[in-house]
């Protein structure tokens, strides 16, 4: 999640540094509450290679932070020490407060809504954030329900035995290399872990939330996508109707590998407009 924000300004966090390490200079956490909140912070310092100067950064992210009225439950020194606990709870509230407009329940009656008791889905039954997606086929079941082009459920292999940990983690893989494609959310769960052990419900309930922000947003794009072909067609003339067609007609030929399939739809209807012209001065000929 935390890098998904970061990459606003192309930035990554590094990936010699443990979570729980890489705020601890305030160099990564300013720009990250600055994105959090749209405010600035004050000028920082640059190379902190003291901790007085690491405390001043960390503390301005805090300032800023605290101009939206948001007050960390975590210490400076805290951040310093790279505290694992303190600063991986940092970031779950960082994300509660600015990463979600859900709560678990309306989260969990969204995923219910599009997956339960459903005849396309009919391993499928999500009760809770943990157990229920650990075989990776309430996740299949989300993305599908979106778009079978993002994840088609049909390729979900439905039966029981004795492989299911190694079932599930391909399933698992294959759902999240889709959703890094197709939504761009990245892969914030390992499904080694996942399929393995019990899951973690707040990384769950994170993860679940990108996608459904995620798909809100693909599917605004689509919507408005088609809004604007509805109105390029309503305003369409007879005329570029016809080349429409015309164009479409010649791709199916070559799709088809048979060119000579092809033909021009314009010269036809003129022709065969032609003909009932024709047709018509014959039949006024003979009433005459």
């Amino acid at each position: 999640w935390v890098n998904s924000r970061l990459a606003e300004r192309s930035m990554v966090l590094p990936r010699d540094k443990d979570l729980s390490e890489v705020f601890d200079d305030g160099l990564m956490l300013i720009p990250f509450v600055e994105i959090l909140t749209g405010n600035k912070a004050q000028k920082h310092v640059a190379k902190p290679k003291m901790r007085i100067h690491k405390q001043e950064n960390v503390q301005l992210a805090f300032n800023v932070l605290n101009s939206v009225d948001y007050h960390p439950d975590i210490h400076v020194e805290e951040i310093l020490d790279d505290s694992e606990k303190m600063v991986l709870g940092f970031i779950w509230q960082l994300f509660l407060h600015f990463g979600s407009n859900d709560n678990a329940a309306e989260l969990l009656a969204w995923v219910q809504e599009r997956v339960n008791d459903k005849e396309r889905y009919p391993n499928v039954k999500v009760t809770e954030f943990s157990k229920s997606w650990q075989d990776g086929k309430a996740f299949a079941a989300l993305l599908d329900s979106f778009s079978p082009t993002i994840f088609n459920n049909d390729s979900v292999d439905q039966s029981e035995d004795d492989v299911v940990a190694t079932k599930a983690r391909a399933l698992l893989n294959s759902v999240f290399d889709a959703a890094l494609l197709k939504l761009d959310v990245p892969k914030l769960l390992d499904a080694e872990d996942l399929a393995g052990f019990a899951p973690d419900d707040k990384a769950i309930k994170m993860y679940v939330t990108l996608l459904k922000n995620a798909w809100a947003e693909k599917e605004e794009a689509l919507l408005a996508a088609e809004r604007a072909e509805a109105e390029r067609r309503a305003n369409m003339t007879k005329e570029d109707a016809l080349a429409e067609l015309d164009a479409a007609l010649a791709k199916l030929a070559m799709v088809k590998n048979c060119p000579q399939c092809g033909f021009n739809l314009r010269e036809y209807l003129e022709s065969e407009a032609a003909g009932h012209d024709q047709a018509a001065a014959a039949d006024a000929a003979d009433d005459a």
